[in-house]
């Protein structure tokens, strides 16, 4: 009888070990695609804000929160999600090469969004807006 008990032990502990090692992959597994799911996160942002048209100038106007461009011409308005496209970092316009350039990895960006010069492989992400009254929305 001893010896029954013993052996259901050794069964119950390997079994134990065995989904011990599987549950141990699925948490390296999740660990390591954490990083992942912040960039993704941060690249892709949502935005629900209102900005005073009249209180643009013309050409880029930067927004610290959230993080944005609007470019504004005199019968054209363009916007565009700030973060670099490559890592999410904030990008920063260059107003003597009239560019947006990322401070991290070197990024270039055309005020139309377009890459001109990596790491960066995809455009700057342009945002929908309306216009009613005098304000922009976002969103």
């Amino acid at each position: 009888m001893a010896k029954k008990k013993l052996r259901d032990a050794k069964i119950d502990r390997r079994k134990f070990l065995e989904s011990a090692a599987g549950w141990l992959s699925i948490a390296g597994i999740a660990s390591l695609s954490l990083p992942f799911s912040k960039l993704l996160k941060s690249t892709s942002h949502s935005f629900n804000i209102q900005v005073k048209l009249s209180t643009l100038k013309e050409g880029v106007n930067f927004l610290k929160k959230p993080p944005l461009f609007i470019i504004k011409n005199k019968n054209h308005i363009e916007i565009y999600d700030a973060h670099c496209t490559h890592m999410g970092c904030i990008l920063q316009f260059n107003e003597n090469d009239k560019i947006f350039e990322c401070p991290c990895h070197g990024s270039r960006f055309t005020v139309a969004g377009k890459v001109i010069h990596g790491p960066a492989t995809k455009p700057l992400k342009k945002l929908k807006y309306y216009i009613k009254n005098d304000n922009i929305i976002v969103g």
